[in-house]
Formats: C-alpha cells, sequence, structure tokens
C-alpha cells in the first residue's frame, strides 16, 4: 500500500516537472515583434528630418499659383525602395502630417481640400507600397532602370490619389478656388497629371 502511494508520489512530481518545463520552454520562445527594428527607425528619423527641413526651408517647396509643387516625396520613395514598403509608409506618414500642419500655418487657396487627412494623408502613406510593388514586379529588369521607373510610378500614383480625391471631394471647391466650371475640374486635373508625368516627372503637385 506504501509503495503505490510512493508511486502515485512519484507520478504526480513527473507530471508536475513536466509541465514546469513546457512552461519554461514557451517562456523562452521568442516573441514576434511587429513595430520598427533599430536600423529601420533610424532611417525613418534621417528621412523624415530631411522631409521636414525641405519643407521649412523652401527648397521643397514651389509655389506654382494655388498649387504647390513638391520634391518632398523623394525621401519616403528613397525608404521605401531601399528598406521596403514599411519604411516607405512611416516616413510617407509624416510626410502627409507635415503636410496636414503646413495647410495650417501657411494656409493657400487650396488650402481647405488638404486639411482632410485623406487628402493630405493618406496617399502619402500608400505611394510608396505601390512603388515598391512596382520595384518587386520588375525582377527580370536591371537595377537602375527598374528603380527610375519604381520611382516615377510612386510619383504618378501619389499624384492621381490626391488630385483623385480632390475631384471626388472637393471638385465644386476646386473649381471655385481656380476660377473653373464644374465641366472644366476633371480636364484640367488630367492636364495637370499630363504635364507632370511628361515634363518633370521627378516633380509633385
Amino acid at each position: 500500500m506504501n509503495e503505490n502511494v510512493k508511486d502515485g508520489n512519484q507520478q504526480v512530481s513527473i507530471h508536475e516537472q513536466q509541465t514546469d518545463t513546457m512552461g519554461h520552454k514557451q517562456s523562452k520562445e521568442p516573441v514576434k515583434k511587429s513595430s520598427l527594428t533599430l536600423r529601420e527607425l533610424t532611417i525613418v528619423g534621417l528621412l523624415a528630418a530631411i522631409t521636414i527641413i525641405l519643407g521649412l526651408s523652401g527648397y521643397g517647396i514651389m509655389a506654382l499659383g494655388p498649387l504647390n509643387v513638391t520634391t518632398l516625396h523623394v525621401p519616403t520613395l528613397i525608404g521605401a525602395l531601399v528598406e521596403g514598403p514599411k519604411v516607405g509608409a512611416f516616413v510617407g506618414l509624416i510626410f502627409g502630417m507635415y503636410s496636414f500642419w503646413q495647410n495650417f500655418t501657411a494656409p493657400n487657396i487650396l488650402s481647405p481640400l488638404f486639411i482632410n487627412p485623406l487628402v493630405s494623408v493618406l496617399p502619402r502613406v500608400l505611394f510608396p507600397v505601390l512603388a515598391v510593388l512596382v520595384y518587386k514586379s520588375l525582377w527580370k529588369v536591371p537595377q537602375g532602370p527598374r528603380l527610375i521607373v519604381s520611382a516615377f510610378m510612386g510619383t504618378i500614383f501619389h499624384t492621381c490619389m490626391v488630385m483623385g480625391l480632390i475631384y471626388v471631394l472637393y471638385s465644386n471647391m476646386f473649381a471655385e478656388a481656380m476660377h473653373l466650371s464644374a465641366d472644366q475640374v476633371l480636364g484640367t486635373i488630367l492636364i495637370c497629371l499630363l504635364r507632370m508625368a511628361f515634363q518633370r516627372p521627378y516633380l509633385q503637385v
């Protein structure tokens, strides 16, 4: 009878040891991190600082009538094509937030359109991701042309999204600000896109 009790105690102790061992192993399993690495954070901070400096100094934004022609999207594209879509999206988010803030502090006649984050922030987060998708789809193309085409298409995507959202959400307000009739809004937006695409692809509205 005593031997059975001892065996039972041994079985219980063995079961407890196995449970403790399994729990110890589970605690040692690495936790998957979805945040940015130190390298990615450093690059995001550097490119975001360049974006803000370009904006504050005036070198990144050139007034062209009621529109702002800008090169502020270039650091976002660099981050996306060099480090991946996650870094590009974070830099683009800061770019969009800066644009949002700028339209509060230095407004022009189109600033009411860009106070909406759907116009000022969302396209800046999405276009670097789309540029990376273009880059990955051109895996058979040599590196140089691959980067040029991806950057060019990223610029096209950004401008199309910004101007497209302006047309969908604020076509009447855009017409009034630009002194156009409602029928001329779409044509004017298309002309802006064509001029950007074929004359100065490195610039962006």
